[in-house]
């Protein structure tokens, strides 16, 4: 099968934008933020995706799962743990040398390590739901592997857990921090 085109791809985000009114407000509030500092407004899906990017895209849109409201109104509380923890992991990832692929499995595999709490079922029934790569349902469901490695030390951090890792505290605290920053 060959790669969509891009254009496709776009059509097919801003047709999923349109639908979804309180999906298609987070967007173009996250776009129009101080964080991207924009000379001017964006106003249109198309810009919105291009402002992001597909890859940032995709990670926002996996963070607001864990947005949606609740039904108190209010926004699910474990949305700064799981963006510090993707953003964590993928940040560890890239100091041990890994490549852009490996970083982005750490990301996902860090946001979606507590979906288990948000929706109340077995980690088990979720991966088996989901299309994902062997690396992060290990790390998801026993915490094996390179990828569970480092999902444990992120979660529950120590000296000696670090060093197996082979990973500095500096290193870690640095990462920690980036993760903080990006959440």
């Amino acid at each position: 099968r060959s790669a969509q085109p891009l254009d496709d791809v776009q059509r097919e985000l801003e047709l999923v934008l349109k639908q979804d009114p309180a999906l298609s407000y987070h967007l173009l509030k996250l776009v129009n933020s101080a964080a991207f500092a924009l000379s001017s407004p964006i106003h249109s899906f198309g810009q919105a995706i291009n402002v992001l990017g597909r890859r940032q895209l995709q990670r926002w849109l996996q963070l607001l799962l864990y947005a949606r409201q609740q039904e108190d109104g209010l926004a699910h509380p474990l949305l700064p743990l799981a963006a510090v923890r993707a953003a964590h992991m993928e940040a560890l990832g890239k100091a041990l040398g890994w490549d852009r692929d490996q970083q982005d499995m750490a990301f996902v595999a860090g946001v979606f390590s507590l979906l288990d709490v948000l929706l109340g079922m077995s980690m088990t029934e979720i991966v088996a739901a989901l299309s994902l790569d062997l690396d992060v349902v290990m790390a998801l469901l026993d915490r094996g592997g390179p990828l569970g490695e480092l999902l444990s030390l992120v979660e529950r951090h120590d000296r000696g857990a670090l060093a197996r890792a082979g990973i500095d505290a500096d290193v870690y605290w640095q990462a920690q921090l980036q993760a903080y920053h990006w959440a």
